[in-house]
């Protein structure tokens, strides 16, 4: 890995700049699509929609193997329509929401190990050039 210090704004930017393609419709930095917050999440003119989770610390990688969203992708792809939950004594049916057509991990090389990242998942890694390299296809 080289030395430039990444940060999640300027992996955004590297995305952006090899993301500018003519298949490229719409990207949006920090947004909440799916019900739920994304690092970026692009459209292509097919409608396609890729989300993209920038990481740059090991330690924030595994953190979030605990978080809902990624629960809720494992309900969908399963097939899971709806699940129940909890609240507060109250049971609550909810509906299972269509996550990203594709979801990716970005982070500079060697941060996450394929073995690490879910079927669905796929990794862009950011090489010493400072170029993504698809290191593992999401599902």
């Amino acid at each position: 890995m080289n030395e430039k210090r990444w940060t999640e704004i300027k992996i955004q930017n590297l995305i952006f700049q090899s993301g500018n393609r003519p298949h490229s419709m719409l990207m949006m930095p920090c947004t909440n699509v799916f019900g739920w917050e994304a690092d970026l999440v692009l459209v292509t003119r097919a409608l396609i929609t890729h989300e993209f989770e920038i990481k740059v610390d090991r330690q924030d990688f595994l953190s979030d193997k605990k978080k809902d969203k990624f629960k809720h992708v494992e309900r969908w792809m399963r097939g899971e329509n709806e699940y129940t939950e909890d609240w507060h004594g109250i049971r609550l049916i909810t509906k299972t929401l269509q996550p990203a057509n594709y979801f990716w991990y970005v982070c500079p090389n060697g941060l996450i190990n394929i073995e690490d990242v879910p079927d669905w998942a796929g990794i862009y890694s950011i090489n010493d050039g400072e170029r993504l390299k698809v290191e593992k296809q999401p599902k």
